[in-house]
């Protein structure tokens, strides 16, 4: 039995602290550039629409992030940036036993001159850099605490499309490309295509579309057909940590290229713009079966769900490629590329054929109360990808998306483990058991979107991206609590499998591995050529420098040296004889918002709220009826 996650944050805590010989951030107070250093030196450098947003006090992110709940599409503007989706991650390791984790001051960027000129300034200040479209990161990559935070979110769009685009070197003409530019997000890019062409999208509309979703791997409910979301990208353009403008594709900066496909965001530099794959418009087949009504029949529930973990056991690791979607503990959403009669002869009548046979002699359905109606009639077509994710009506509507942050997740944090379909094909009793012994737990929990994997995805080579090979070989995205991790982990250790970047836990034991595992050195020697001098760093991140595991804190503003909050020493440089002249505010490009320090579309369904009742219903008879 592998040790509880509480006992293993304390054997992490024996090994040694990596740090750089330089320290970022780690100034007396009176050398902190004060309001007018800021002002002059970087806001002043900005474009005429960009803004330097900062110093932030106490208060702050509770009034202008937490206020706003789960609203992804709110959460993604509000703040001046410094909101988090997973407001849990506003403290360090995104645990609320540690210290504040927000940056210094942020950098509204709207052209690449701006993301050069908060470089040159964090260069000559030794300021760590942290960069964030929106804040989707559940592990706390996308800030840091004092650092310059250049914030994407409102960077200058684009969305242009080029039919028969065809590669650098000539030897690929691909249907077509968008030109996505790095703020954007799935709500920009979709608009953009509209229904003419298929995107692999991310599974919210408030998601980065060239930022971290796309450097962590890009996962999607089309990517068993097409591929993850770095298997789209054709070309990048970024800014390095040395402010120069590069392109990488096949044909120049190529190891640039395959470390950004994969490679985690704000680790290598900051994209500007990718070139990203098209294909053409296909029907989507989307069926929605979920068992439903455990409180009015929870015997008949504890059996549905073991029959139906048994079934999906069996199905899952060789599914059609053209199915996607996720599953959860007490059914699945399946998307499908094709039309209805291609759907039904690769899964539609199978699984009416085993929910007739097997599930309802021990489950019967009863209208109105409990159980699940045949998976025939809970699919329907929809003419294309654009629909599903809800067209027009879905632009800009804050109703079109998914909840994020806590209720998404359904727990503190998430802890995501991704199962071989090796492992599951030669040991469905162990995964079976796993599954059972998490939902059957009080207190456990499994969440309502497991990504399935598979399919094409695992046709790309090894090392044709920087991805882990962990996730290449994988059948699902299994997401947990913390409570289960070491449940998950005695079943699938490192040696096992690892987990996919975008959506590991904050507290991941041996996360290098984890995350990339024999990619990691190639990855390191990367970052070493690209950012020597650890410009970005940040959690978790590729050549991440600082604490691994640090002594509480505490709530106090003053850290381990005894140096005050940046807001706190900006405000002393003034007092003590700074220039206050102008408070950081002499012109538009600057202003004094404070924040900080405070202790999909109408065819996909929202199942988030619904796990927490289904365990509390079954758990005890699934316990009966399995054991």
């Amino acid at each position: 039995m592998l040790p509880s996650l509480q006992n293993l944050l304390l054997l992490l805590s024996s090994f040694p602290i990596l740090t750089l010989a330089k320290e970022y951030n780690a100034k007396e107070c009176l050398a902190w550039p004060n309001s007018t250093v800021w002002t002059e030196d970087l806001g002043e450098m900005l474009t005429a629409n960009a803004a330097l947003h900062g110093p932030f006090p106490a208060g702050y992110y509770m009034d202008s992030c937490e206020s706003l709940g789960t609203n992804a599409f709110a959460i993604s503007q509000a703040g001046s940036g410094i909101c988090m989706h997973a407001h849990a991650c506003k403290r360090e390791f995104c645990r609320p036993e540690f210290g504040m984790d927000l940056p210094a001051y942020i950098v509204e960027a709207k052209q690449a001159s701006d993301i050069q000129a908060a470089l040159s300034f964090s260069k000559t200040h030794d300021i760590q850099v942290t960069v964030k479209t929106t804040g989707h990161s559940y592990h706390g990559a996308s800030t840091a605490k004092d650092s310059l935070l250049i914030w994407m979110q409102n960077f200058e769009k684009n969305g242009t499309i080029y039919d028969n685009y065809t590669s650098c070197d000539g030897g690929t003409t691909y249907h077509a490309v968008v030109a996505v530019n790095g703020g954007e997000t799935w709500n920009d890019v979709i608009e953009a295509v509209g229904p003419n062409y298929h995107v692999v999208t991310g599974g919210a509309r408030t998601v980065s579309a060239a930022g971290g979703w796309l450097q962590g791997s890009g996962l999607s409910f089309t990517s068993r057909q097409y591929g993850l979301g770095v298997d789209q990208a054709v070309q990048f353009e970024a800014v390095l940590a040395d402010g120069t403008m590069v392109t990488a594709n096949s044909c120049e900066n190529t190891d640039l290229f395959w470390a950004l496909r994969g490679g985690g965001g704000g680790t290598f530099g900051v994209v500007t713009n990718v070139l990203y794959e098209l294909h053409p418009v296909t029907p989507v087949i989307v069926t929605n079966w979920f068992i439903e009504g455990f409180e009015n029949a929870p015997d008949q529930g504890g059996a549905a769900v073991a029959a139906w973990f048994s079934y999906w056991i069996e199905i899952s690791p060789d599914l059609d490629p053209r199915i996607g979607g996720f599953f959860s503990t007490n059914g699945v959403h399946f998307v499908f590329m094709g039309t209805l009669e291609e759907a039904k002869a690769a899964y539609l009548d199978a699984f009416d054929l085993w929910y007739n046979d097997e599930l309802l002699p021990i489950s019967q359905f009863i209208e109105g109360r409990y159980g699940a109606l045949p998976p025939s009639l809970v699919t329907e077509e929809v003419p294309d990808w654009y629909t599903y994710k809800g067209g027009a009506d879905a632009y800009n509507n804050p109703n079109a998306t998914d909840a994020t942050g806590d209720a998404y997740a359904g727990v503190e944090y998430i802890a995501a483990r991704l199962v071989p379909a090796s492992f599951i094909r030669e040991n469905p009793d162990e995964i079976f058991n796993l599954l059972i012994n998490i939902v059957s737990t009080p207190g456990g929990f499994l969440s309502s979107v497991n990504y399935i994997l598979g399919g094409n995805i695992q046709n790309v080579g090894n090392n044709e991206t920087s991805v882990s090979p962990a996730l290449r070989g994988a059948a699902w995205n299994l997401f947990t609590d913390p409570a289960s991790v070491s449940k998950v982990f005695e079943v699938l250790p490192n040696t096992v499998t690892g987990a996919c970047f975008n959506h590991h836990s904050p507290v991941e034991p041996d996360w290098r591995n984890s995350l990339w595992g024999t990619q990691y050195d190639r990855l390191l020697e990367l970052k070493n050529k690209y950012d020597p001098d650890r410009v970005f760093n940040c959690w978790h991140c590729v050549g991440y420098t600082g604490d691994e595991n640090p002594v509480l804190e505490g709530d106090d503003t003053r850290d381990e040296a005894g140096h005050l909050s940046t807001f706190e020493c900006v405000v002393k440089n003034e007092t003590d004889g700074g220039d206050t002249s102008d408070n950081g505010t002499s012109d538009n490009n600057t202003d004094t918002d404070v924040g900080g320090d405070e202790p999909s579309g109408s065819h996909a369904p929202m199942h988030q709220h619904q796990h927490a009742t289904v365990v509390v219903a079954i758990a005890a008879s699934i316990i009966a009826s399995v054991f």
